[in-house]
């Protein structure tokens, strides 16, 4: 492991990523949001500063002038904000359709799209004053697989997959948004799927021996313990066990506990996104 030393975290917070981008947010006031492409050194700062202290669910949109898409709040945030690079901060509107709190948000193909609790999926569009959500579908789940805990939004291998963990089942849709319909699939192919607290990301299972391909690694609370521990899903045969228990319950511990498991950083990955302000101290 290498330790690099990187001047733009002196007067820069880490607080979230999207489709390859790092957002960064100045320590002091005016608190400017600064794009950062760590590869290339190619970076954007907005003309004004955010106005809100607690960022929850993160998108970038890169076509033209770059857009900030993020719900302020906590977890049961219900407004999406959209933060211009040059015409500042405005609330987007949803139209007449009743939302809940925020599910999952991704940047998918150049468009940001919205999933909300109540399974209602939004693209973002227009531009400027007129920017607003466009309803795309409705999904259903099967009655069998019982209440929603989680559901969230994840790109993988070109396709708008769709995940929703279920009290009796773990469902995964694939997005036409062509038909504006979803369909249910039971194979993964080489990918695999992590379903964190707050994000699920996808990764190629061949470039990680400890990851097994066609599966879904999730991270639950333990009714007995209360302690966090990862299970491992397969989608071809439906069986579920734990890889990792007990899982770490406070993230200066489970920093402390180095060095990392492939499978501890990629769910530290889609645990912590509520706790940034304290990652910047272990960069």
């Amino acid at each position: 492991m290498v330790k690099l030393h990187l001047s733009i975290f002196s007067d820069h917070i880490f607080v979230g990523s999207s489709d390859g981008i790092l957002i960064l947010v100045e320590k002091n006031e005016p608190y400017h949001v600064k794009l950062w492409e760590p590869f290339t050194g190619y970076h954007v700062q907005f003309a004004t500063g955010i106005i809100d202290e607690h960022l929850f669910h993160f998108a970038m949109e890169t076509r033209g002038v770059p857009r900030l898409f993020y719900v302020p709040g906590y977890y049961d945030g219900k407004r999406v904000m959209c933060y211009c690079a040059d015409k500042g901060c405005l609330e987007v509107p949803f139209g007449d359709m009743p939302v809940v709190s925020v599910a999952s948000m991704t940047a998918y193909k150049n468009d940001v799209f919205v999933l909300f609790r109540n399974r209602q999926l939004f693209k973002i569009t227009g531009t400027g004053h007129a920017v607003h959500g466009e309803l795309i579908l409705i999904y259903q789940a099967p009655e069998s697989a019982g209440y929603a805990m989680k559901q969230c939004l994840v790109e993988s291998e070109g396709n708008l997959l769709l995940v929703s963990s279920c009290i009796k089942q773990l469902l995964i849709f694939r997005v036409d948004l062509k038909q504006r319909t979803t369909e249910r699939i039971y194979d993964l192919g080489r990918q695999t799927l992590f379903l964190g607290l707050q994000r699920c990301i996808s990764v190629n299972a061949d470039k990680f021996s400890v990851v097994a391909q066609n599966c879904l690694y999730q991270v639950c609370i333990s009714t007995d313990t209360r302690q966090l521990k990862m299970g491992e899903y397969s989608l071809m045969s439906s069986q579920k066990h734990t890889v990792y228990e007990p899982f770490i319950n406070d993230i200066i511990y489970a920093l402390e506990t180095r060095p990392f498991s492939m499978l501890q950083v990629l769910m530290h990955y889609c645990l912590f996104q509520d706790r940034r302000k304290r990652h910047l101290f272990w960069v």
